[in-house]
């Protein structure tokens, strides 16, 4: 591997020069400040670059230090060439080419949904929801749209979308922190689907009379919760021991919100209360099932928190822009410069990893449940760190209820902790990823 500097960029180059009388030069003598450097041997005068790093891969332009192109592609197997290729092509060497750009369809599909939520999931109407965390009039919209049951499959009724496709909706629900427990309805969608015996209840939900969400958590003594969505909710699928179960409550019986930060209508779901109960699917069937579906909702969850963070880091550039202080806006402060590049670029890598979690899905890729545990923890770090850059750039405006920021901080902090602390994610990802060595 060659190494060689990295080339000067414009208006970073020092040449070298003699000193001239300054601050920090008082009480020098005259032929000390200026006889120039001198150097040992005989090397010649050269631009020297500030940021110049002796470990400088060589590469092409637009490319990574991998030597393949960096926007939207990653690569499996070995090799240094271009990744120009239809989705999951042969490479050459035995590798496999993934593409993880979006096709047409699916630009079209976010153009129209970006349109949707922008339209329905106003910062207005958000607050409006957020005692409950519950818009009906927008869930009505979306049932029209036929996104709650989009993912199920076309002969069920569905719209026979792809989780990729699936990925594209949750970012711009993400985006303008639609109050619908979206996630957990696409999810209880397809648990559904999945059941012969959940036929009616998924029609329901395809017609809009029935609201659905599923319990991430196994029911204990006959008790999940705190719920997402399980507050304005029908049917909650859950499993119960060794049962996959749709649990609906009696007419006339009403679940009790609890106090929610991150407006994700949450509830305990309770035997007692939700007594209406069907069977799915029983035994390894019942738990392989429930898991893989805990699995598709770290996927979603991980998309609707890179599409919260895309949002609030333009919330955050727009407000340095106007924002002044000693003359000038604070934007051009290099303190906010960097600290708003840190989390664009980590906010970068958290997208293409969401998008290769929902490509691992849709391919049937053995690392796909490990891929959906990275996604949301990643996700969720860098939808924090933005938002909390964001906020903190606002200054003591960003704890008031009058700007937008505060609705963002709240839910990144908010919407990963329905699957429990972080800490368990990483263990049990951990657990996935070394269990073959330890074996």
């Amino acid at each position: 591997m060659e190494l060689q500097p990295r080339p000067p960029r414009p208006g970073c180059v020092q040449r070298r020069r003699p000193l001239r009388r300054g601050a920090g030069q008082a009480g020098r003598g005259a032929a000390q400040l200026h006889r120039p450097r001198q150097h040992r041997g005989h090397r010649p005068e050269r631009p020297v670059h500030r940021h110049a790093a002796a470990d400088r891969v060589r590469g092409d332009p637009g490319r990574g230090r991998d030597g393949l192109p960096v926007r939207g592609r990653r690569r499996r197997g070995a090799g240094r060439r271009g990744c120009r290729a239809e989705r999951g092509e042969p490479a050459g060497d035995g590798g496999l080419t993934v593409d993880l750009s979006l096709t047409e369809d699916q630009q079209a599909l976010r153009g129209s949904v970006a349109e949707l939520f922008a339209g329905q999931a106003t910062s207005e109407r958000v607050r409006a929801a957020e005692a409950v965390g519950h818009d009906p009039a927008l869930w009505r919209v979306l049932v029209q749209s036929g996104i709650p049951t989009m993912g199920v499959a076309e002969e069920l009724g569905g719209g026979g979308a792809t989780v990729a496709d699936l990925v594209v909706v949750a970012i711009e629900a993400g985006r303008r922190v639609a109050p619908v427990a979206l996630p957990e309805a696409l999810t209880a969608a397809a648990l559904l689907a999945a059941s012969p015996a959940g036929a009616d209840l998924l029609a329901g939900v395809g017609e809009g009379d029935v609201v659905p969400t599923v319990a991430l958590r196994p029911l204990r003594n006959g008790t999940a919760g705190p719920v997402p969505g399980a507050a304005v909710a029908d049917v909650v699928v859950a499993l119960d021991g060794d049962e996959l179960v749709a649990l609906s409550r009696p007419e006339g019986v009403a679940a009790e919100p609890l106090p929610d930060l991150g407006g994700a209508a949450l509830a305990e779901v309770a035997t007692t209360v939700w007594s209406q109960r069907l069977v799915l699917a029983t035994g390894d069937e019942a738990r392989g099932a429930h898991d893989d579906a805990v699995s598709l909702w770290r996927v979603l969850t991980a998309a609707a928190l890179e599409g919260l963070r895309q949002e609030a880091l333009r919330i955050g550039v727009e407000y340095v822009k106007d924002r002044h202080a000693f003359g000038v806006p604070i934007a051009w402060f290099q303190t906010v410069q960097h600290r708003l590049a840190e989390v664009a670029t980590a906010g970068d890598g958290a997208e293409l990893l969401v998008h290769e979690a929902a490509w691992a899905r849709d391919t049937g890729d053995p690392r796909a449940a490990a891929l959906a545990r990275m996604a949301l923890l990643f996700a969720a770090e860098t939808a924090q760190q933005t938002a909390a850059a964001s906020l903190h750039f606002h200054g003591g405006y960003g704890f008031t209820l009058e700007y937008d920021i505060q609705l963002y901080y709240r839910r990144a902090k908010a919407w990963p902790l329905a699957l429990g602390a972080p800490r368990h994610e990483l263990r049990a990802l951990a657990a996935d990823l070394f269990a073959g060595e330890a074996a």
